[in-house]
């Protein structure tokens, strides 16, 4: 889709309470949130909490958050310091306020999310958003968390909204097909190649997959997308690819193939077949067969084994076939939940 940048409005429209923004990257998402948190403080008196996974991730964020000229002219910001007194935003630390009837009125406030505690027992009811920017990211990321990220999200949703509307809108760039809220949530496998909207429990999950190519506006726009065609990354880029499942070896399991062992770690299922020495991956899990899973869980009943250190000895021809390219996936999202498999097992 040839477009210039991301309009948020459909997506603010269908009303979710949590809305996944997961798109191609540099199409200004995160300005046109910027600008529509900074309006709605400004005329409304509104209140945003802007969230980050990582303490120097939120540093970061706030040093830099309305600092581009261009960004802050698009936003219609104009940041107070001793040679601007006339400026509409004064930022202190990770908090900003703006200039409301000649008083300064705190409208943002970056945090991350091991901040949950100091959240518990807060109540605002002028606080009606939460943004997680940068929600998406790759799974070697994501195990540098430490806790329960899901949880710890969660924690800070009810915290904030008590007996008051709030809604979250998670921003992320659309670089993975599995990520622990979907799996949290049980929100099933999109294909990349889906444009447009979905909507789950009832309507109070929403997710956007879209890819937006910007127009090359001048040679150098086009010497950059000269560099990256043909690439791995010029297709994460480009043509909607998952970051983490470029090269992947599509295939599904025939229907005389065995199974060889299933998996739910860290909420991914995965379900693995063999037939002749190949191996054939995917979500699928029997219930009424053994799953190793590395949190205890009702929902596999009798079925289920924690894992331990010496179950990683049973599984050592996956090595060799992962080793001779013999392993095949139906999808991009079991693909990334063979990834925990391969973490676990050391083949990786």
């Amino acid at each position: 889709m040839l477009e210039e940048y991301y309009d948020a409005v459909p997506a603010i429209s269908r009303n979710g309470v949590f809305t996944f923004i997961d798109i191609t990257r540099n199409v200004g998402k995160t300005w046109g949130f910027k600008k529509r948190q900074f309006l709605r403080g400004q005329k409304k008196g509104k209140k945003t909490l802007w969230v980050r996974r990582f303490d120097n991730e939120a540093n970061k964020c706030a040093e830099s958050f309305f600092t581009n000229r261009k960004l802050a002219s698009f936003c219609g910001v104009s940041l107070w310091n001793k040679d601007n007194p006339s400026g509409n935003v004064k930022q202190v630390g990770r908090n900003f306020y703006v200039r409301r009837k000649n008083e300064w009125y705190l409208f943002l406030k970056i945090i991350h999310l091991g901040e949950v505690g100091a959240l518990r027992g807060f109540d605002d009811v002028d606080l009606d958003t939460i943004i997680f920017d940068e929600y998406t990211t790759t799974p070697a990321k994501l195990r540098q968390y430490r806790g329960n990220e899901v949880n710890d999200f969660l924690d800070i949703f009810i915290s904030v909204k008590r007996e008051h509307k709030v809604r979250c809108f998670f921003l992320g760039n659309k670089e993975v097909a599995l990520n622990p809220y979907f799996a949290y949530f049980k929100i099933p496998y999109i294909p990349k190649e889906y444009q447009g909207f979905k909507r789950y429990r009832g309507g109070s999950i929403v997710v956007e997959q879209r890819d937006i190519q910007k127009r090359a506006k001048s040679t150098y726009d086009v010497q950059v997308n000269e560099l990256f065609r043909g690439t791995d990354y010029g297709e994460f880029l480009y043509n909607g690819a998952y970051k983490t499942a470029i090269r992947l070896q599509k295939g599904t399991a025939p229907p005389d193939s065995k199974l060889y062992a299933q998996f739910n770690l860290k909420g991914a299922p995965l379900r693995i077949r063999y037939k002749d020495a190949s191996f054939y991956m995917d979500s699928k899990i029997d219930v009424n067969s053994n799953v190793y899973c590395d949190n205890d869980t009702t929902q596999y009943k009798r079925r289920q084994i924690l894992t331990k250190r010496v179950h990683r000895n049973y599984f050592t021809a996956i090595e060799k076939a992962f080793a001779d390219g013999r392993i095949y996936y139906d999808n991009e999202s079991t693909y990334e939940a063979a990834q925990r498999f391969y973490l676990w097992t050391r083949i990786i």
